[in-house]
């Protein structure tokens, strides 16, 4: 009786021993997994603070505003587009026919008008 009894006991130990280490290791897998959803949710929100600047440079009325007051440019007028079939008539050989450069005047020479 007392060999079974020492059999037991040294079963309860080892099986005790076996669940302390399998409850530390969910321990730490818990906290792991706490860890990475704080760093999920804080990316979230990195990524929607993204897309809303992204959203706010990319205005095009933004865009158009910045382009004319640094870059004096502004928006395209009728009499400036040109066919695509029509671009070899108004280039001789890479230079532009200086018809053409009269008829094609800069955004400053339509700002002056």
């Amino acid at each position: 009786m007392q060999k079974v009894t020492m059999m037991g006991i040294g079963l309860a130990l080892v099986l005790g021993a076996i669940t302390y280490g399998a409850k530390q290791q969910v321990m730490l897998l818990e906290d792991k997994l706490s860890s990475i959803e704080r760093s999920l949710i804080v990316q979230k929100e990195n990524h929607h603070l993204l897309r809303a600047e992204w959203a706010h440079l990319s205005n095009p009325m933004r865009i158009q505003a910045l382009a004319k007051e640094h870059l004096g440019m502004i928006p395209m007028e009728g009499w400036q587009l040109v066919a695509c079939a029509d671009i070899e008539q108004l280039f001789e050989g890479g230079q532009a026919l200086p018809e053409t450069a009269m008829r094609y005047a800069s955004a400053q020479d339509v700002k002056a008008r």
